[in-house]
């Protein structure tokens, strides 16, 4: 069924060949390996954690920086909080400021880390675990779950109690 190809070299080529690098480019992998069934066999062969650590990467690979960075979308910069912060590596109290001259108390933001899109949000819970349920105060509510039918699925109260989840 498959056809076999015989491929031969684009003239000029030889030169720009070298060595081949090491480093696996994470975009490119998750591109094709799930769009194809690659990703099925490669997740696998590999396990769950194998396949996340090609994902993650390695601090060496790009000079030992892991940092999440800010990442301000082109044309976005002044209508985002953190627009002159584009790849700035982000920090806690960034976060705060934010969320005190907001209406909720709330900040979020988007980023990269290690080359990969990630979302952060800012929730002071500490600070409003023990008020009262009001407007603009917000927090984890660590309530009983009900599923449609009305059944028990389960509490949050196990994530804050539970050291697992430290």
């Amino acid at each position: 069924m498959a056809r076999r190809f015989r491929l031969r070299p684009v003239p000029g080529a030889e030169e720009e060949l070298g060595e081949s690098p090491k480093l696996i480019d994470r975009r490119e992998f998750m591109r094709h390996s799930f769009n194809t069934a690659a990703g099925v066999i490669t997740m696998a062969s590999l396990g769950a954690v194998g396949f996340a650590s090609l994902l993650m990467g390695q601090s060496g690979a790009d000079g030992g920086d892991t940092s999440v960075r800010f990442w301000v979308p082109s044309g976005a910069e002044d209508t985002v909080w953190y627009g002159d912060k584009h790849l700035e590596p982000m920090s806690f109290q960034s976060f705060v400021d934010a969320a005190a001259s907001s209406s909720t108390g709330m900040s979020g933001a988007s980023g990269v880390w290690s080359g990969l899109p990630v979302n952060v949000m800012y929730v002071p819970h500490t600070e409003n675990a023990q008020t009262a349920l009001v407007e603009n105060k917000p927090r984890f509510q660590f309530l009983d779950g009900h599923n449609e039918s009305g059944a028990y699925i389960g509490s949050g109260y196990e994530v804050d109690e539970d050291p697992a989840y430290e």
